[in-house]
């Protein structure tokens, strides 16, 4: 019965807490809702003060282009009673004009000069130049003369020099490429040379054992060759190695078609030239596939993939000098 009468004392006493902490709760939802409807009244205050002052920025500058237009109007009016300022401004825009056509045809002009000495590339430096003189014409002014004729000589060294077909080389390249595959390895890279056979020494004096001893070499030298390579000579492939040099003949073709298009000679003759040596060294020369690619190797070692250069400095220096001296008439220097 004790027992029983302190369970129930110890209930009423924990009902209490769960009121109390939900007063809190109820309380601290009320501080959280008055300080949201502060912070929405406070946003929407600042709000409003700033579409006021975008109202008021409207309006100034209604004002302002209503009085803009105003000016215009009655500046067109004072152009149109008097005619002789707007010709010396029909004049003014007429002699910009000139000068940025001038100017046009200099910075085409060393366009083609840095396509001739950075992109070796002639043919597109021959199309520049072309547009250069036909925007210099445009000018009718009679001290342009030397300049037109600095222009022509130039196009007309451009047009007479070799042009380089990169496309064509490219392609016959390409062929080439198709044609290495083909190429045979010879049955036995090494060939037994009969000539030591005829330098053998004669051992018909020497004993008995001795001259069996020479003929079981002489047989053994038949079966295995030893030969000796030097440090500058190509090493020797087999035919079951040939997948190998044929990688190695595709990737030197790469090189050369690398050289061809950036227009670096040395790369691009260096390239054939070891392109040739390889295919003289490990294939079969008596065979037509080798002798074909031989000559097509020969005729793009005699291709010149770099004509001979026409140095645009001295019509850049012409121009250069023209709009200098232009200058110096229209902003004369002022003396006191």
């Amino acid at each position: 019965m004790s027992d029983k009468e302190e369970v129930t004392t110890e209930e009423p006493k924990q009902k209490p807490k769960h009121s109390s902490f939900g007063r809190v709760g109820i309380f601290i939802i009320m501080l959280a809702l008055i300080g949201f409807a502060g912070a929405f009244g406070y946003g929407y205050f600042e709000l409003s003060k700033v579409n006021m002052s975008l109202a008021r920025m409207v309006t100034d500058l209604k004002q302002q282009v209503t009085e803009t237009q105003k000016n215009l109007t009655t500046l067109q009016e004072s152009a149109a009673n008097s005619p002789q300022p707007a010709m010396d401004v029909a004049a003014v825009e007429h002699k910009d004009l000139n000068r940025a056509y001038i100017i046009e045809a200099q910075s085409l002009t060393r366009l083609a000069a840095n396509h001739l000495s950075v992109a070796r590339d002639p043919s597109t430096a021959f199309v520049i130049l072309n547009y250069a003189q036909e925007v210099l014409q445009r000018v009718p002014n009679p001290a342009l003369d030397p300049l037109r004729q600095a222009l022509a000589t130039d196009v007309a060294s451009l047009n007479s020099a070799q042009q380089v077909n990169v496309d064509q080389i490219y392609s016959q390249l390409t062929a080439l490429s198709y044609q290495l595959d083909k190429l045979p390895l010879p049955p036995t890279p090494l060939q037994y040379n009969a000539e030591e056979d005829i330098r053998q020494k004669d051992y018909s004096a020497a004993p008995w054992w001795k001259m069996q001893w020479h003929k079981t070499m002489d047989a053994l030298r038949k079966i295995v060759i030893v030969r000796y390579n030097g440090g500058n000579d190509m090493p020797l492939i087999l035919p079951e190695q040939k997948i190998f040099l044929y990688q190695n003949l595709h990737s030197q073709l790469e090189v050369v078609m690398l050289g061809l298009l950036n227009r670096n000679d040395g790369i691009y003759y260096a390239g054939l030239a070891r392109l040739r040596t390889w295919v003289e060294k490990y294939f079969k020369q008596d065979a037509p596939e080798t002798r074909q690619a031989l000559n097509e190797i020969q005729a793009l070692l005699a291709t010149n993939i770099v004509p001979p250069p026409v140095n645009l400095a001295a019509t850049l220096q012409m121009f250069d000098q023209y709009l200098a001296q232009n200058d110096s008439q229209t902003h004369p220097a002022v003396t006191q």
